[in-house]
């Protein structure tokens, strides 16, 4: 037998090709290379693979789980809706609800609409979420009747007036209150933009529990709230995901809603005129209670409503006021449609017809009705200057009349105005001063001016040597300086009797009077 030395021996001479000698025993032999250069055996016993879909599988627990879309919608809804109430509650001064729904919470309502928290959240938010969010805020809470409502009070002091007729105690501006957990559902009254008119939306609010010793006002409340904001969302993720445990087939059924009251939009409130069942021809059926006596109306009621008083006019001679109308036929027509109804196309064509005519006007005009006509006009700018530097001529005249009664002069002269002339420089710084509106000193010239055009009699400019002078006409009717006996025969004339009142008081005020007179007719003449 050979040894394993000789065998490597025979094994290299084989190779260089002189003999090969093999024993077939010599693959049995396991060496460490053998070992390092062998592949991987297989297990003599297969093990079955496991996965999730046998029935050996661990389940997971759903709390791990990520939500379905529908129910991870509403969580996210209530996140972007917790985020928005507390910026609303942190930028604007709230106030909480004078009426609670219940004797132990403090109540804010309407904070944020539906509408708003749509464009904050970027998801959908229509009133079958808003159902839905409702639903896990109450999580079994009854809601609140509205027979329990709070109802404002009536006033005390009306009780003692007898010609008023008794009101009912209204109901409080909260039509319904839903919701729980910190958060209210109400209805809100808001204006569209897109639209232009009102409709009523689903809004939110906040609601929190009132603790002994704790405060009531709005900052109270809204920092009572915001401290639970975590707890809260918490509490709504666990409501949703054990109604999630509780339903698991597949397809999930949908998810379940508060039933809220229907929203009253604006249009389908109740107008006077639908109300409103009686003409105006009508008799009324009820008299209303006079507290004093009145003639019977019985003859004259019956003989208005007598056959021949309906086929034409009344022939007495005292004015009968009748509803029934006979049909006139327009004396002028310019042509534009006048609305006859209230409907909202005909006050759209009347506005469209205003906004063409004004269109047609100078740029800059302003069209006036006139009371006595039934035309407009159009009034341009240099009128409506005029008109205004016309409205400030009582004052300046008023200044005027006290610069020139001012204290100097002779001791015998009359209380009237005395003949003076004051430069037109000294009397425009005076009248700057003295205005109750701020003018320029160009605009007491130009003022001054045109009350010397208008009332001459009152005031006059004059220029001397090159000067522009203010002067005031004396209302004495004496030429020459007063005399004291002169001023004694005017003062037995004032204490005779048989003066006029109207004659001796026409020029006490300086013509005052009849400045203000010829300024309002100045006014009231249209400019053609």
């Amino acid at each position: 037998m050979a040894t394993p030395l000789k065998r490597r021996r025979l094994q290299r001479v084989s190779s260089t090709g002189s003999f090969t000698l093999s024993d077939p025993s010599d693959e049995d032999i396991i060496t460490p290379k053998k070992v390092r250069q062998a592949p991987p055996s297989p297990r003599a016993t297969p093990v079955k693979s496991v996965t999730l879909s046998s029935p050996g599988a661990r389940k997971q627990p759903r709390a791990s789980l990520p939500l379905p879309p529908t129910l991870s919608h509403l969580l996210q809804l209530h996140s972007a809706l917790e985020s928005l109430l507390a910026l609303k509650l942190g930028s604007s001064p709230l106030a909480p609800s004078p009426h609670p729904t219940r004797p132990d919470t403090l109540t804010i309502i309407n904070i944020c609409t539906c509408a708003e928290l749509e464009r904050a959240a970027g998801r959908r938010c229509a009133p079958v979420e808003v159902a839905r969010l409702c639903w896990i805020y109450e999580a079994g809470i009854p809601p609140v009747p509205p027979e329990t409502r709070p109802e404002t009070p009536v006033n005390g002091e009306q009780d003692d007036n007898p010609f008023l007729t008794p009101t009912k105690p209204r109901r409080s501006e909260i039509e319904w209150l839903r919701g729980g957990s910190g958060v209210t559902v109400s209805p809100m009254r808001v204006l569209d933009k897109e639209v232009g008119k009102r409709k009523t939306m689903y809004a939110f609010g906040v609601e929190v529990e009132v603790s002994d010793g704790g405060g009531r006002t709005g900052m109270d409340v809204a920092s009572r709230w915001l401290s639970g904001r975590q707890s809260r969302v918490r509490l709504i993720e666990k409501r949703i995901r054990d109604w999630w445990k509780r339903n698991t087939v597949s397809p999930l059924p949908p998810f379940p809603s508060s039933l809220l009251p229907p929203l009253i939009q604006p249009a389908n409130l109740p107008t006077p005129s639908s109300t409103r069942t009686r003409s105006l021809v009508s008799t009324p059926s009820k008299t209303r209670a006079i507290a004093f006596n009145t003639p019977s109306t019985g003859r004259t009621r019956s003989s208005l409503l007598s056959d021949d008083n309906l086929m034409g006019p009344p022939e007495t001679p005292t004015k009968v006021r009748t509803w029934t109308s006979l049909p006139v036929t327009p004396a002028k027509s310019d042509g534009r449609i006048t609305p006859t109804s209230g409907s909202v196309k005909d006050r759209k064509s009347a506005l469209l017809e205003r906004l063409a005519a004004k269109a047609g006007t100078p740029r800059g005009s302003v069209l006036l009705r006139d009371e006595h006509a039934d035309y407009e006009r159009v009034v341009t700018p240099d009128e409506l200057k005029r008109r205004s530097a016309l409205s400030r001529l009582g004052d300046v005249a008023e200044g005027i009349y006290m610069l020139f009664s001012s204290i100097g002069g002779d001791l015998a002269t009359p209380a009237t105005r005395r003949r003076r002339a004051v430069p037109m420089d000294e009397a425009v710084q005076i009248l700057v001063k003295s205005s109750r509106v701020a003018i320029s000193e160009a605009e007491a010239q130009s003022s001054i001016k045109m009350l010397a055009e208008l009332c001459p009699f009152f005031v006059r400019v004059l220029v001397i040597d090159r000067a522009e002078w203010l002067e005031a006409p004396s209302t004495s009717a004496l030429a020459a300086p007063p005399s004291p006996g002169a001023v004694a025969v005017a003062e037995v004339s004032k204490r005779s009797p048989g003066g006029s009142p109207k004659r001796v008081g026409r020029n006490e005020d300086g013509g005052l009077r009849r400045v203000r007179e010829r300024i309002r007719r100045e006014l009231e003449t249209p400019v053609l």
